[in-house]
């Protein structure tokens, strides 16, 4: 959703007789340079925000590569001890 609104672009403004600053179109659109920061703590949703941040050419990227801890678990296995094992089961690629 931040990805999103960050891209959105102004196609109209909306000016009142009389007002003095106008109403952007579509409401929620960011205005002017963007930078985001990462660093190697950096996981999950936060690679993805940074490489789609890079991706889709928002702004600058500023920081060090991140951890790229960017795989889902579907749950718990039970294990013969009573405890549990977590597997890797999905991860996002880019094209």
């Amino acid at each position: 959703m931040i990805i999103e609104r960050l891209m959105r672009k102004i196609t109209y403004v909306t000016m009142h007789t009389g007002a003095t600053v106008g109403e952007v179109n579509p409401q929620g659109t960011h205005i002017g340079p963007k930078v985001a920061l990462c660093d190697k703590y950096s996981a999950s949703d936060g690679d993805l925000f940074s490489y789609r941040f890079k991706y889709n050419k928002i702004g600058t990227l500023i920081g060090t590569r991140t951890w790229g801890g960017v795989v889902g678990i579907s749950g718990p296995i039970p294990t013969i001890d009573g405890g549990t094992m977590n597997t890797p089961s999905w991860a996002p690629y880019g094209r």
